[in-house]
């Protein structure tokens, strides 16, 4: 089942969702959705690995060939013991990290097992193990060149050299009441943003926020599903009451002092969203109002120079905030999304802020985009172009031409695209382009 759905492109399961109720149990009995969660694609999308059964899986697409890479078992009796902190620590739920990395030559894999880190060679399988501490390091990110990897140990960064094992403290400063390159309640729960910390391309500096927590009110939340209540307090802002203060630095891998960035924001704004321009001279970061009435993408130089507004988006109701932004050949080019029209669509700007395209426009919504080939000049995108209670995946040239629709049956259709395999037309699976892994749950 898991090659079907791979090597087709589409898993279709209407034929069993006319047959049987959709139930929870239905649902979780497919491959597609019990064994193929945390799927990682290799930069060439020409593997893909996952962990199932204990076991850390790839799956070769040319060969159509799946191998057991390597076991966990013995990976998880190699770890630290855990030490239990003294007090309670509490996390918001949409934090994210990948417990499964690839390098970007596609020779290692990095995992997250009970807390500790380790690097598996995926030609040989073998295994080391790059931390053994008591504490968990969380969000472990290798550098773009493979060489260091930075994680977090309680409120501070650190990078460790993969080779020599050495470990660099980034920064210092974190304590109780202020997070380094971690978050706060309000990002992940109201913004969706899992992280807080990133590479630059050059693998040479770190861009974080650092969110300074004091004056934020703590929430008297307790624990009634245990025996006997737990006191677990949280800082957790009540409508009218202080955020968290959140600024933007950039530090050097090897370490020094931070860098912060001028984004032009006010003690209220949000700084949603982060990505590094390709040149590693400047950051991108979307900001927002409180309100959310109002949406800046600024241009951030990464010496601390002043900032530039790029694209403003402005709504009397509310904006809602999306992933679709994607940097076209080396910053000169944006893909950018925008409900302006009363429905989200997409456009390209030139990085000088002019609009240059409109891909997509009618009275449906895009609800994502998926992907963007640059070297084919195509946008795939998921819309409700068809029915607003189905989702399908289209693609669309960079210059508004030649739209297509790629999935079929009625339903929802969730995508998980990469840019690494040539779009229909040729061989699905030819390097260089974007292709699909779909699966209809409706």
């Amino acid at each position: 089942m898991i090659r079907l759905l791979v090597l087709a492109g589409v898993c279709v399961l209407m034929a069993w969702g006319q047959k049987k109720p959709v139930t929870l149990e239905v649902m979780h009995a497919q491959p597609a959705f019990a064994e193929l969660a945390g799927m990682e694609w290799s930069a060439d999308g020409a593997r893909f690995a996952w962990i199932a059964g204990g076991q850390v899986k790839l799956y070769d697409v040319a060969g159509r060939l799946e191998r057991s890479l390597a076991a966990l078992g013995p990976m998880e009796g190699a770890v630290a013991a855990m030490v239990e902190a003294d007090a309670f620590q509490w996390q918001n739920r949409r934090v994210k990290e990948r417990a499964l990395q690839w390098s970007g030559d596609g020779k290692k894999l990095l995992l997250k097992v009970k807390g500790d880190l380790f690097l598996v060679d995926t030609a040989a399988g073998e295994w080391r193990q790059l931390t053994k501490t008591r504490e968990e390091e969380m969000d472990p990110k290798l550098s773009p060149d493979g060489n260091k990897l930075a994680y977090r140990l309680a409120k501070n960064l650190f990078v460790q050299d993969v080779a020599s094992g050495k470990v660099t403290r980034v920064t210092s400063d974190g304590s109780s009441t202020r997070i380094n390159g971690g978050l706060d309640w309000v990002y992940p729960e109201e913004l969706d943003l899992g992280t807080a910390f990133w590479w630059s391309p050059d693998s040479r500096r770190i861009a974080y926020l650092q969110f300074d927590v004091s004056g934020v009110m703590e929430y008297p939340q307790v624990d009634l599903l245990k025996m006997r209540a737990q006191y677990e307090p949280e800082r957790y802002p009540q409508a009218g009451t202080p955020n968290s203060v959140v600024r933007l630095g950039v530090v050097a891998a090897n370490g020094g002092k931070t860098r912060w960035l001028q984004t032009g924001a006010g003690a209220e704004d949000l700084l949603a969203r982060v990505m590094w321009m390709p040149d590693s001279e400047a950051v991108l970061v979307q900001r927002l109002t409180r309100t959310q009435k109002k949406l800046w993408l600024m241009e951030a130089p990464a010496n601390g120079a002043a900032p530039r507004v790029v694209i403003e988006e402005s709504d009397e109701a509310w904006i809602n905030l999306a992933d679709d932004l994607h940097v076209l050949e080396g910053g000169k080019r944006l893909v950018w999304s925008s409900e302006r029209s009363g429905f989200r669509h997409v456009y390209v700007y030139g990085i000088d802020g002019k609009q240059q395209a409109q891909l997509t426009s009618g009275e449906w919504e895009v609800t994502g985009v998926d992907c963007v080939d640059e070297k084919a000049g195509r946008v795939w995108f998921t819309s409700s172009e068809a029915s607003p209670t189905q989702r399908h995946l289209y693609s669309v040239g960079l210059d508004g031409a030649a739209k297509r629709r790629h999935t079929e049956g009625r339903g929802t259709h969730q995508n998980v695209v990469w840019a690494g395999l040539r779009e229909p037309g040729g061989s699905l699976f030819e390097p260089g382009g974007c292709a699909s892994e779909d699966v209809v749950c409706g």
